[in-house]
């Protein structure tokens, strides 16, 4: 069996290229309901000079600071947000897909690998137009380990060389705080190994401060300007430690691992490791070499036996951001293993197995990979489609369009209830009080009015009922049939709007009520408040 030509190579480069860029092109008008929450924290920052999500409520729901910094700047310069977003997150996959081609610009056969588990991943590519943060956590996580990995051509005791990698770990636990499960052990790795080198009172401190001072210095801005360190989604959807949880949980990191194509590249090293001395010698090598970088994915792991089918971390959200250090990884391997194989002086016997060059298996194992994610992507796109592209998780009966039809028909009755409201005498005096189950399309529609949603509502101290929030509220947004409709007191309010679809392979409907008679506001403007009123439940 020969090694494949540089020309069947640029193929499968071209093929990369080509798929990734037709999912890209699907994909960029995918909306999500929970992006809009950045956009608005961004937008009262730059038009009111509050990093808030109600005008006036100092309550940080806001789970990505660096992300939602961003956007308000380019809102800033540019007075752009969705197309502005959707465009920071395309230019982050690429600088990610940029840090994985660099380390391996003399490996083809590995930087194809690496790319089709990660450029071509249409969860990557999902979530790059997803309006979230992910794809800025993954440029930097992928930088991080690239960096960490590559040849700069730098000295290694230079202090500057040294920072680099800590400098992206403190930006990426900046970005999103759970980061640190994946940034602390791979730092904790490189700190170790940078202080058995010269000179290390050089170069570690230095080191250090660059980790260090992203997140501590957003922290210290939290506790001032909040009151409160962690983001209110720390209180509501706390990890569980229960067994059929992280069971469930296991189950969607292992699904990843299958549909991403890790588990075949990794499958074939192993292959041919049992096969050939030369590939046993270069697994040793690699992991011994990158142990520092395995210890980041097992603290990533550890997490998401906690957390990995969390609501709303749905299509891996969660495990998006990782995905290129552990195909920089996979690809480090492949390299090794390629760069140690060796033509066999004499053919094997029939009995025994003798893959060929190991250049063609994985050159080969990357169309496979390609396959895989080209299924993906006709599995998570139309109607009634897997978003989860897993048997387990919270989106497994709703594709991309479907996800994308509920975003824009929660911002729907904006139009209606502003001026519906408008024509009330109270709105003279105040803003529009809305209580709703979801958190930002209405919400980014309404900038002037109070929102309260599951994570915009949390208060240490003062927990209402939903009855009690519902008749403190002018407006009630309900998905029904839900279970807490007969507690909302709805049956003394107006149906003002409504629209039915298909959610979840069922028919629901999306209602809004106007409750002619609220009672006084109950929430306190800070999370440690007290409750301002009890209201009775209606």
């Amino acid at each position: 069996m020969r090694s494949p030509s540089p020309a069947a190579q640029r193929r499968l480069l071209i093929a990369v290229v080509v798929l990734a860029v037709l999912q890209g092109g699907a994909l960029a008008s995918v909306e999500t309901d929970d992006a809009y929450t950045v956009l608005r924290y961004a937008k009262n920052l730059v038009d009111h000079g509050e990093l808030t999500y109600n005008l006036g409520e100092r309550i940080c729901a806001l789970t990505s600071p660096l992300h939602a910094l961003l956007v308000a700047a380019l809102y800033r310069l540019t007075g752009g947000l969705i197309l502005v977003n959707k465009a920071l997150g395309l230019a982050c996959t690429l600088a990610a897909a940029l840090a994985l081609a660099l380390p391996l610009r003399r490996q083809p056969v590995a930087l194809l690998v690496a790319l089709a588990l990660f450029a071509a991943s249409p969860f990557v590519l999902f979530w790059t137009f997803g309006g979230l943060e992910t794809p800025l956590l993954a440029a930097l996580l992928t930088a991080l380990a690239a960096f960490a990995v590559a040849d700069l051509r730098v000295p290694p005791d230079h202090p500057g060389r040294a920072a680099i990698p800590f400098a992206l770990g403190g930006l990426a636990i900046a970005t999103r705080l759970d980061a640190s499960t994946f940034v602390v052990p791979l730092l904790l790795g490189l700190a170790l190994r940078q202080r058995s080198g010269p000179a290390p009172w050089r170069r570690l401190p230095l080191a250090l401060v660059a980790a260090a001072a992203p997140p501590l210095a957003w922290l210290a801005f939290a506790d001032r300007y909040y009151g409160h360190l962690l983001p209110t989604s720390f209180y509501v959807k706390t990890p569980r430690l229960e067994p059929l949880w992280v069971l469930a949980n296991t189950t969607h990191m292992m699904e990843l691992v299958l549909v991403s194509g890790l588990a075949f590249v990794y499958g074939a090293a192993f292959v041919l490791a049992a096969a050939r001395p030369s590939a046993r010698a270069a697994w040793r090598d690699h992991f011994r070499e990158r142990a520092w970088l395995y210890a980041g994915l097992v603290g990533a792991v550890a997490y998401g036996l906690v957390a990995a089918t969390t609501h709303l971390f749905y299509a891996f959200r969660l495990f998006v951001p990782i995905l290129g250090p552990a195909a920089l990884l996979a690809a480090d391997l492949v390299a090794r293993i390629i760069d140690a194989d060796a033509p066999a002086p004499a053919p094997a016997p029939a009995s025994e197995f003798a893959p060929g060059p190991a250049s063609r298996v994985f050159c080969s194992l990357a169309a496979v990979v390609l396959a895989l994610q080209l299924l993906s992507f006709i599995h998570i796109l139309p109607p009634g489609g897997n978003l989860e592209g897993a048997r387990s998780g919270e989106m497994r009966v709703l594709g991309v369009a479907d996800a994308n039809q509920w975003a824009r028909r929660f911002a729907e009755p904006a139009d209606t209830i502003r001026r519906h409201w408008q024509a009330q005498p109270a709105s003279a005096r105040r803003p529009a009080r809305i209580h709703t189950f979801a958190v930002g399309a209405l919400a980014f529609a309404l900038p002037e009015a109070l929102v309260y949603e599951e994570h915009v509502r949390y208060r240490h101290a003062c927990r209402p009922s939903l009855g009690e929030l519902a008749a403190a509220s002018d407006y009630v947004c309900v998905l029904s049939p839900a279970l807490e409709e007969p507690e909302l007191g709805l049956d003394r309010m107006t149906l003002l709007f409504e629209a039915e679809g298909w959610l979840a392979g069922s028919p629901r409907h999306y209602r809004v009520y106007f409750n002619p008679h609220p009672g006084p506001p109950i929430l306190p403007p800070r999370i440690d408040g007290a409750c301002e009123v009890t209201a009775p439940a209606p």
